[in-house]
């Protein structure tokens, strides 16, 4: 398959932000988190966590704000916050299932690469259908890294079966784009109304789409 002049033969997906439009939850769960502290979210705070994962992010917060609080604990409020709205509102960014079919179609390999955990993401897939057509989705928080580094994206070109060059990452946030397309990576970045950071974005990403029907009509 190729996409504009590019040779494409698998391709890996972030989810939030990327496939399903769930961003603005996570800013909502984050709001109130604080504010049942009586504390104001920091600016700089849903970029520093947003691809580290659950776990690290719990981390992160406990130690960045001195939280006498259990991980464990902090986890499980943050998924009782967001499970009943994946599981029942959460919706797919346009066109996001006809470009899934139409890989299926032409034999491209895909899967997800995600800083969430399967607790959310899993129901809001089968719910839209899509849950069962990647050949698999692979989690940060079972790596060491975050999406700062390319392990996650290395690991999933391998299992894949498709080399760097000609494998696409399509994600919606700028940190990732850059982690991908620093290790070789085609990138494509999908817009999200949550992000502030779209003009570098399209300056950093091969394509820049705001609906999928968008890469659809670049395929040839």
């Amino acid at each position: 398959m190729k996409i504009e002049n590019k040779e494409i033969k698998g391709i890996i997906f972030d989810i939030d932000g990327t496939l399903i439009d769930s961003c603005g939850i996570w800013g909502e769960v984050d709001i109130r988190f604080f504010a049942k502290r009586n504390m104001e979210i920091p600016k700089d705070y849903q970029e520093a966590i947003g691809h580290i994962g659950l776990d690290k992010a719990a981390d992160y917060t406990i130690n960045r704000f001195n939280l006498n609080e259990k991980k464990e604990d902090i986890i499980k409020e943050w998924k009782d916050g967001v499970l009943e709205l994946y599981a029942n509102e959460v919706v797919l960014k346009p066109h996001v299932k006809d470009f899934l079919l139409l890989l299926k179609e032409q034999n491209i390999p895909f899967c997800a690469a995600t800083a969430n955990d399967e607790d959310c993401y899993k129901k809001c897939l089968e719910r839209n259908g899509i849950f069962d057509l990647f050949d698999f989705i692979l989690e940060v928080n079972h790596f060491k890294d975050g999406k700062d580094k390319p392990t996650i994206y290395i690991e999933a070109a391998k299992k894949l079966g498709v080399e760097i060059e000609k494998c696409v990452v399509f994600e919606d946030l700028l940190m990732a784009l850059n982690t991908a397309c620093k290790a070789g990576f085609v990138t494509c970045a999908v817009y999200d109304a949550t992000c502030k950071e779209e003009s570098g974005k399209k300056e950093v990403a091969d394509f820049y789409i705001k609906d999928y029907q968008e890469i659809i009509d670049k395929i040839n």
